[in-house]
């Protein structure tokens, strides 16, 4: 799939792709139970869990799609990238645990 940013450049699509899977995968898993538990009813919560699915989706285009630029690209130093990954990872475990408070 070639993406084009706003230049008309051609983009990586992957970024894209797996910001957006894993967007579903969490809108999909969380937010039909979190919505639910909070008392309203299927229909609505899946509709609401739909809603942050096509928010995520619409995020992450304009993020790495839309105002992507290919030619700015440059290696990034290990220690920064270990650095990003391990706060990207502890933001996704504490997500996850927001998440589940009201299952509990």
């Amino acid at each position: 799939m070639r993406l084009r940013n706003r230049r008309g450049e051609a983009v990586d699509s992957v970024p894209f792709l797996v910001v957006s899977g894993l967007g579903l995968l969490l809108c999909v898993s969380f937010g039909p139970l979190y919505v639910a538990a909070l008392g309203l009813s299927w229909a609505v919560a899946v509709a609401a869990s739909a809603a942050a699915f096509v928010a995520v989706a619409a995020g992450a285009y304009h993020r790495l799609v839309w105002t992507a630029t290919p030619l700015d690209t440059a290696e990034i130093p290990p220690g920064l990238r270990l650095r990003r990954l391990l706060y990207a990872g502890i933001a996704l475990g504490l997500l996850l645990c927001l998440l589940s408070l009201p299952l509990l």
